[in-house]
């Protein structure tokens, strides 16, 4: 899973930015790779997951001014459409 992180840039962000900038060329490598055997490599990139750990982050205001800079500032909720996206990704042989 990548992130919007790996697009946009924020301040103490900068191993997460990588990192998952590092999943996107990965995964574009590996469809390259495996188109030959049709294979597709996907990778998603959502912005911040609700979570406890995201929700304690944003409860600084400094912070959430920063994310809020964006535009895209929605909070995803990991509920039916991580479930619909989740059943997408699947082993065929």
């Amino acid at each position: 899973m990548s992130s919007v992180s790996s697009f946009v840039s924020l301040k103490s962000m900068s191993v997460q930015g990588a990192t998952k900038g590092a999943i996107n060329q990965l995964t574009k490598y590996l469809a390259c790779e495996w188109a030959k055997d049709n294979i597709r490599s996907n990778a998603v990139a959502p912005w911040y997951i609700k979570t406890s750990m995201v929700e304690q982050v944003l409860s600084n205001k400094a912070y959430e001014e920063e994310v809020v800079r964006p535009p895209i500032i929605h909070t995803y909720i990991p509920e039916p459409r991580f479930d619909a996206w989740a059943n997408q990704v699947k082993y065929h042989p």
